[in-house]
């Protein structure tokens, strides 16, 4: 670059004089280049020279590279294929593990409790028992595997308790009478009851003989002043079939029963057909007739001579006085 400079001055200096005298012009530019050459440098210097400056340059770009290299050692102390490779077989260890625990977590046996309780109660009319036994089994199994250890721990907890309780106690056990077959020939009064005593339903079963052919009318003349009459499952049976239709008013109407006022008008309630406190099903008669005695009633074919079973449930709603029943075949 000196050179450059040196040759340039001497250029603007042989310009000057060129323009001012030719002659001398071509004189200087001949000394010019003279002194040009004698400050020229040999070419092996020069390349030398630029040989030089390369190996430094080269020589700092190495130093550079190492010193990043090894500031990067010194900020990460595991910057070499070693470490890389102990850290994959760190990683693959505790993977291992991982799997291990999660294979002996599922493998866990939870505890079983077994509970077993046996109650037992009889009830008779003067004495009750309670027995009650209870029996608690606990077992407890624990399996624990690895690689090639096995250790099995069984812990098992048994418990039983019995009690008996003995207390004696009132009862009173309520009993519907069985239908007995009382025998009336050909008796047309089959049943009479005034003020009876008991409120539960009873059974009357009559055996009766028609001494007529023709058609035969049950009646049941009822008067209830405090409560109600309860009628229900009324039956009229050859020992072959039934005679009475909605016998035991499960149809909720009172056809083809038919209810009359033989006595006059009579106040209260009068027979018709109530859905409660009846002796099965859903329906049954309840006559309230209240002053005298209503009547219900139905009609059936009988023959001469023929043998005929009749039953009827009935249940007066209150014990007391002016209360009666009468049930005839006319």
């Amino acid at each position: 670059m000196v050179e450059t400079v040196y040759s340039n001055k001497n250029f603007e200096a042989a310009s000057s004089i060129r323009k001012s005298n030719s002659p001398r012009f071509l004189r200087e530019k001949g000394s010019i280049k003279e002194s040009e050459k004698s400050n020229m440098k040999p070419l092996t210097y020069q390349n030398q020279f630029f040989q030089s400056e390369k190996q430094q340059t080269n020589t700092t770009i190495g130093e550079t590279k190492s010193e990043k290299r090894y500031r990067r050692q010194r900020l990460c102390f595991c910057w070499t294929p070693y470490c890389f490779g102990c850290i994959a077989l760190l990683i693959l260890l505790l993977s291992g593990l991982a799997a291990l625990f999660i294979a002996l977590l599922a493998n866990k046996t939870s505890n079983t409790t077994t509970v077993t309780t046996i109650t037992t109660t009889t009830i008779t009319t003067t004495t009750t028992t309670a027995t009650t036994a209870t029996t608690t089994t606990a077992t407890t199994a624990t399996t624990t595997t690895a690689t090639t250890a096995t250790t099995t721990t069984v812990t098992t907890a048994t418990t039983t308790t019995a009690t008996t309780v003995t207390s004696t106690t009132s009862t009173t056990t309520t009993t519907e009478n069985p239908c007995v077959l009382v025998s009336m020939g050909t008796s047309n009064i089959l049943y009479t009851v005034t003020s009876p005593n008991t409120t539960s339903y009873y059974c009357l079963a009559f055996a009766w003989t028609s001494s007529i052919t023709g058609l035969v009318n049950l009646a049941f003349e009822l008067r209830q002043d405090p409560d109600y009459w309860y009628l229900d499952d009324v039956s009229v049976d050859n020992g072959t079939s039934e005679m009475l239709i909605n016998g035991n008013f499960e149809s909720g109407a009172l056809s083809p029963w038919v209810r009359m006022t033989p006595n006059g008008p009579c106040s209260g309630a009068p027979g018709t057909i109530c859905n409660w406190r009846a002796h099965s099903g859903t329906y049954d008669l309840c006559d309230g007739s209240n002053g005298c005695a209503d009547l219900i009633s139905q009609s059936f074919m009988a023959t001469i001579g023929q043998a005929y079973n009749i039953t009827f449930w009935m249940k007066s709603g209150s014990p007391g006085s002016v209360i009666s029943a009468n049930v005839t075949l006319t």
